[in-house]
């Protein structure tokens, strides 16, 4: 039996056979908390029917109005474009019966956050298409499943909506999701780590990657009128964990180089300053510095001087000044304990204005679900869709016909009962 999300909403009730059915620590404390206090508390709806949400009042947050603020991917664009979900509605299923046992709860617990803050769980579905195992890894539709897997290596990395797949790499067959239940690493909670994922899946980018927030020599123009003041001054790239390990990489790759001094100089430099050299390198930074393409931000960030007031200080898209920085970090013993006290990780990014930390967030804001509502009724949103994950019962399916026979059998013999 397939066990789903309970935000599923599927279209085969009629059907007898059970194919598809509905369905630790301090941290997930403070989940259940928070959703059992909003369940309690009337929610005001729009005329859509989604929640209008207040934002909560967080460390990080600097105006505490309602913010829209978000960044994320600009599907239909390039050659091979990302793609978004069908009918919005992420199809997933489990790499092993081990991982969906090991996540299953926080990534329920993560999905609810999603409802609580406003994304509509009659709009925005989840729903498991494939049995764990080969099943899942091995399915004719890889390219339309997200396939999400469980690791004990304190690691968190998942897809963007539906990229391209990439015909050289054979590893590369659709979309990921890789989960960790190590609550000492990203916000330090293993829930509010869960939704992080849950955003990139939907599309969301990092809120802190948007150039128009930082400055030189991080933006993106050609001119310095163009950068922005939030980001850039206190950017620490050897703060990473891996910054020493990409380092001795750059210097072995040119060690036989002509000019190989200057030639290491300049990628030690490039890693550190542009996403994609930092990316080609498969540097952690690449997960901090400003995007240089492809991406759609609220049309109220400004294109000169993006300052403070334009960032989502809340948003469960923004790491904290410690992600995958050097040092120690444990799960907080309580809400009102110091950050300092459990959060002993060098800081890798601080704001300009103030060179003061970013704080952990616990759950979506409402910017984020105004990100993932904005990709996904916007005019052309439906243009931009993957192909749709297609169910035995459906007429489409390559199995159609063994299907309806199964199903004639099954029912012909629970006639004769």
């Amino acid at each position: 039996m397939i066990i789903t999300f309970s935000s599923l909403v599927v279209g085969i009730a009629a059907l007898s056979t059970p194919v598809l059915c509905g369905s630790r620590a301090w941290e997930g404390r403070l989940s259940l908390r928070l959703l059992e206090k909003r369940s309690l508390d009337p929610i005001p709806v729009d005329a859509a029917g989604y929640a209008i949400r207040t934002v909560a009042t967080f460390n990080n947050a600097s105006d505490r109005g309602l913010s829209k603020r978000w960044l994320a991917v600009s599907p239909g664009q390039g050659m091979q474009p990302t793609r978004l979900w069908p009918d919005k509605t992420i199809s997933y299923c489990f790499d092993s019966v081990e991982s969906r046992d090991a996540i299953f709860d926080p990534l329920e617990l993560a999905i609810q956050s999603w409802h609580a803050a406003g994304l509509s769980r009659m709009v925005y579905n989840y729903l498991e298409v494939a049995e764990p195992g080969t099943a899942c890894t091995n399915n004719p539709q890889r390219d339309k499943i997200l396939v999400i897997s469980h690791n004990r290596n304190g690691y968190l990395a998942t897809s963007l909506a539906m990229p391209p797949i990439d015909a050289e790499d054979p590893n590369d067959r659709g979309p990921t999701m890789q989960l960790s239940v190590d609550a000492t690493i990203g916000q330090l909670n293993i829930v509010a780590n869960f939704a992080h994922e849950v955003g990139h899946a939907w599309g969301l980018l990092h809120e802190h990657q948007n150039p128009k927030f930082w400055t030189a020599p991080y933006y993106m123009e050609a001119s310095p009128d163009f950068a922005g003041t939030v980001f850039g001054t206190h950017f620490d790239c050897s703060a990473l964990r891996d910054y020493h390990l990409v380092i001795q990489r750059i210097e072995d790759a040119f060690r036989e180089e002509d000019n190989a001094l200057a030639q290491a100089n300049q990628v030690k430099r490039d890693v550190c300053t542009r996403q994609s050299a930092a990316s080609f390198w498969k540097f952690s930074a690449a997960d901090w510095l400003p995007v240089p393409a492809n991406y759609r931000h609220h049309k109220d960030i400004p294109h000169l001087n993006a300052d403070d007031s334009h960032v989502d200080w809340d948003s469960i898209m923004l790491y904290p000044s410690g992600a995958g920085g050097v040092g120690s970090a444990r799960a907080p013993t309580g809400p009102d304990e110091n950050p300092d006290a459990y959060d002993q990780r060098l800081p890798v990014l601080r704001r300009n204005s103030d060179g003061e930390k970013i704080r952990t967030n616990a759950v979506p804001s409402a910017g984020d679900v105004a990100g993932i509502r904005a990709l996904y009724e916007s005019v052309n949103a439906r243009e931009n869709e993957g192909g749709r994950f297609v169910l035995p019962n459906d007429k489409k399916h390559s199995r159609w016909p063994e299907f309806m026979k199964d199903f004639s059998l099954r029912k012909n013999k629970n006639c004769e009962r």
